[in-house]
């Protein structure tokens, strides 16, 4: 059958990519090998200048094999050979090729020595009188610049370079950008895995650093210098320069002399650029701008995809469906993967689910491939609208054998939320979770959320506490949020005990608890004006979980105060919790708590009492409490139009 030729094919694809992996290893360690057999014979005195006369290897063959087995190893019998010698007094006999193969060997070494063992053997070559060429720039260069932090200092010896005659170019200098490039992402990552806070990295450095070596290089630049500081900008937050950059050499009404003939990369981080600063009808009109000036001998499809990614991320659906016809129809470049699932997600933020499935019936049609990303997709744009079938893509999927993983399954649960009222939706919900386990697919906490909610709203929270149960029960992992969606559904429906008793289930299962749920619980009671159930979940939070109170969980729970006339409970959580936690840990008062505490005294009748709190409030907050003060005027309004 077809599939088995197509398994047969991929099978014989991966056996001979491994075979190629394991024959370039086995090439890398014979021409480590050889180096190290060349290595030896001149460490025992065999050594000659230039080409080898059949007595011993020439000093030039053994520096060109150390320098292409390119580790540290061979860095350091590179550097104890041309120590060797200049020792012998042979460094004049040199020649720039050899040099050549010194830098390049040398430039694997330790990153301790590294830097200073370059400029140590650049120097010695300059004191040779040795020429340089442009592979000696490129040597110095990777040699040198291993980050931002090193471009000053490489382009100095650049310059040193090219005085003594050496040749700059596009190639050099895309090593130093490549550098900031690295470092760019490196920040970025840093910081996503941090959740965005700043740290000791100086983004501004990168920045200057890139724009430095651009500048410097004005005539020399390429695609590939032009692609590397557009991404470093962009990487670093500054999209709008690089766009700036990008504008000012590369179309037509430019300066001739600094225009740079760009690449398929080049245009797309262009475009890229336009969309996160303007939008995507900006980056469509960049893009035609691009087809009418003849960029590119012929754009491709991740030129498009730029736009179709930008029209997902703001729901642009009318351009994002215009051009993938245009793609269809053959009037721009074919549509893969990656244009189809931009163009579901548009659908799917837009809450367009219905017009998602229309096209990814489409794009099926069209030849193109489905895989776990699309798949996914589209189920999460089922589940934002009630006339797409998510099951139904489902089980399409399992039976033409596309690859699921547990989030799959997560998708489809959430598209069964809208409908979940329905009789019969919550038992298939349940039904898909088991499905999910009998494909080995692991359930995650997200999975359980998603069934959580449809529990929810299906309004049967006792088999959502059943469901909840069973899963941890099973080693599915819950979380606070997993306890948060039940519990605050109880609350919501003025079950204070039951989302208690939910509460104190989910510690006993080993659940981390956390102040968001009972912020989320006292929040209900406040709409239910029920200050008593507030209260308990308020003195449950820290007498029995230890969990320290916040400011939102204040506010909220003299909100709830107010609304029940409790402003004797509130007097007393604000002397035993806010007054006592003043100069000892986080501030818990802030011009919202003290609007809310005032609050609380004038629908307690207490006018005198809330001026009294508006005072100590301004105390604590060292602000005006603008808020409070509006309040407790109009109150004392109301408290004298009633005597008049």
């Amino acid at each position: 059958s077809a599939r088995a030729r197509a398994a047969v094919d991929d099978g014989e694809a991966s056996s001979s990519t491994t075979r190629d992996a394991a024959a370039s290893g086995a090439r890398d360690d014979a021409r480590r090998a050889r180096a190290r057999d060349l290595f030896t014979k001149v460490s025992k005195g065999a050594t000659t200048h230039g080409d080898d006369d059949g007595g011993g290897a020439s000093v030039g063959k053994v520096l060109y094999k150390l320098q292409r087995a390119r580790d540290a190893e061979a860095a350091e019998d590179a550097w104890a050979l041309l120590n060797r010698v200049c020792a012998d007094g042979g460094a004049l006999a040199l020649t720039t090729k050899e040099w050549n193969f010194a830098l390049s060997a040398v430039g694997y070494s330790k990153a301790d020595v590294r830097a200073g063992r370059v400029v140590e053997i650049w120097e010695r070559m300059c004191d040779a009188k040795a020429r340089p060429n442009r592979v000696t720039m490129s040597a110095l260069a990777r040699g040198l610049c291993r980050g931002h932090a090193d471009v000053r200092t490489t382009l100095a010896r650049l310059r040193q370079g090219v005085m003594l005659g050496g040749d700059m170019d596009a190639y050099v200098l895309n090593i130093l950008l490549l550098a900031c490039v690295r470092d760019a992402k490196a920040l970025r990552d840093k910081r996503g895995r941090r959740g965005g806070e700043k740290d000791g990295i100086d983004e501004r450095a990168i920045v200057d650093a890139a724009l430095e070596v651009w500048t410097i290089g004005q005539s020399y630049h390429n695609a590939y210098t032009l692609t590397s500081v557009m991404q470093v900008l962009r990487g670093c937050g500054q999209a709008g320069k690089a766009l700036e950059i990008f504008d000012s050499v590369v179309w037509e009404e430019c300066d001739a002399a600094k225009r740079v003939a760009i690449d398929a990369s080049a245009l797309a981080i262009g475009l890229s650029c336009c969309a996160i600063v303007n939008d995507a009808k900006s980056a469509n009109k960049m893009y035609n701008r691009a087809k009418n000036e003849n960029l590119l001998e012929e754009l491709s499809t991740p030129d498009v995809n730029v736009v179709l990614t930008a029209c997902s991320r703001e729901g642009n659906v009318s351009l994002a469906t215009q051009l993938f016809d245009a793609m269809l129809e053959g009037r721009e470049p074919r549509p893969d993967k990656a244009s189809l699932t931009a163009v579901i997600l548009t659908c799917g933020r837009a809450g367009k689910g219905d017009i998602a499935m229309e096209y990814f019936k489409r794009g099926r049609a069209a030849g193109i491939d489905c895989d776990t990303i699309m798949i996914n997709t589209l189920l999460d744009a089922c589940a934002k609208s009630t006339h797409a079938d998510g099951l139904g893509v489902f089980m399409d999927a399992i039976e033409k054998q596309v690859p699921i993983d547990a989030s799959t399954i997560t998708f489809l649960l959430a598209s069964f939320t809208e409908s979940a009222a329905q009789p019969g939706q919550l038992q298939s919900a349940i039904e898909v979770m088991n499905m999910g386990e009998f494909l080995n697919l692991e359930p995650s906490t997200a999975t359980l959320n998603a069934l959580l909610r449809i529990c929810v709203a299906a309004d049967d929270l006792d088999r959502g506490r059943v469901e909840f149960i069973k899963a941890c029960e099973r080693g599915i992992p819950a979380s606070s949020t997993s306890v948060a969606i039940l519990a605050q559904a109880y609350a919501v429906r003025g079950a204070v005990k039951e989302a208690m008793e939910l509460i104190r289930t989910g510690a006993a299962l080993g659940v981390e608890l956390n102040a968001g749920i009972f912020i989320q619980c006292v929040s209900a009671c406040k709409a239910l004006a029920d200050g008593q159930g507030a209260l308990m979940f308020y003195k449950a939070a820290r007498d029995e979980y230890s969990i320290p109170p916040v400011t939102r969980l204040i506010n909220e729970l003299f909100d709830a105060l107010a609304r029940g006339g409790m402003w004797q409970d509130a007097l007393r959580v604000l002397s035993d919790d806010v007054l006592d936690n003043v100069g000892v840990g986080e501030r818990l008062a802030d011009e919202d708590t003290v609007a809310r505490l005032v609050r609380a005294f004038i629908v307690g009748g207490e006018v005198d009492q809330a001026a009294a709190a508006l005072e100590l409030g301004k105390f604590l907050t060292n602000a005006p409490c603008d808020r409070a003060s509006i309040a407790l005027r109009n109150a004392k309004r109301v408290a004298m139009t009633k005597l008049a």
